[in-house]
């Protein structure tokens, strides 16, 4: 049985008319002139906008946030092997910013990551206490930190 395949000029015309797009959506994206330190200023905003905004939704319930299911911000347990992703990156911001409002919200949530401090069951400890608790000692040298990462 022989297939039909479009011919090549086609294929060149699609490949171009896509990777035109693509680098159309680039250059909107970040402008040529754009200095890498505004750059940098730039994506912390939007970070900490978007954390922002998660924080706002996830602090009242119990739990890290780990993705979002049709707008709704979806909930894992302090023993996910991703629970201390969301506090290492708290931890994060605070580092680039010096802001208190990162500080604090990391704190509240390495707190919450007391449980897998004991946790013998798994092998996802480095990824749960070194984001939570690796990072809030690097920071701060608080050695209660240091003591659960012990």
């Amino acid at each position: 049985m022989r297939h039909h395949l479009p011919a090549l000029s086609t294929l060149r015309g699609t490949g171009t008319l896509l990777v035109g797009l693509l680098l159309a959506g680039v250059a909107q994206a970040a402008p040529a002139e754009e200095s890498t330190s505004n750059l940098i200023k730039r994506s912390l905003a939007s970070a900490e906008q978007q954390y922002s905004g998660l924080l706002a939704s996830s602090q009242p319930k119990p739990g890290f946030p780990r993705t979002t299911e049709d707008g709704q911000v979806k909930m894992v347990a302090v023993k996910d092997w991703t629970s201390g992703f969301f506090p290492g990156s708290l931890w994060y911001l605070y580092e680039a910013t010096g802001k208190a409002k990162w500080k604090t919200a990391a704190q509240d949530y390495t707190a919450r990551m007391a449980p897998a401090k004991f946790d013998k069951t798994q092998h996802d400890l480095g990824f749960m206490l070194g984001a939570s608790y690796g990072n809030g000692y690097r920071l701060t040298k608080d050695p209660s930190y240091r003591d659960a990462l012990l």
